[in-house]
């Protein structure tokens, strides 16, 4: 079992690495530690996907992440070790810092904001808010009981 959680940690060590830009030596350096400990596992304790690497770790939130690593044929025998060892498989996460049109701007302020927040959609877009507001007729209205829900003027 602390095979299983020391491979589980590095993976989303490397994951985060990716996530947050990390340089190709981080990023190569993770890579190498990961395919050596898997290794190490792998000899001793056969495949991640196991029987009883299963019934061991199966309860795990990580399990399924650690079985993700390991590519298996119909006859569930290791093919190949997952691209995750040998390449980036995680792009950096970028912010949206520009949009074109306010439909585009509501769609980024729902999914990062979880509300209308029509500064932040000005932001996005360089327009002024009664314009956005004129835009997005229909698509969005002022609360008549004067709540800041769903936008406040």
């Amino acid at each position: 079992m602390r095979g299983m959680i020391g491979l589980r940690d590095l993976t989303r060590e490397l994951i985060q690495a990716q996530l947050e830009g990390a340089s190709d030596a981080v990023v190569g350096d993770l890579q190498l530690k990961l395919k050596e400990r898997y290794e190490a596992f792998s000899s001793r304790f056969g495949l991640l996907s196991d029987r009883r690497n299963a019934q061991v770790f199966r309860e795990d939130d990580g399990y399924y992440l650690l079985t993700s690593l390991e590519i298996l044929d119909e006859e569930h025998k290791l093919q190949r070790l997952a691209d995750m060892f040998t390449k980036r498989t995680i792009a950096q996460n970028r912010p949206i810092d520009h949009v074109d049109s306010a439909a585009e701007a509501l769609a980024v302020s729902m999914a990062e904001r979880a509300a209308v927040d029509l500064n932040f959609m000005a932001d996005l877009t360089g327009k002024d808010r009664d314009v956005l507001i004129s835009e997005l007729n229909g698509l969005i209205y002022q609360d008549p009981a004067g709540n800041p829900a769903p936008y406040e003027k």
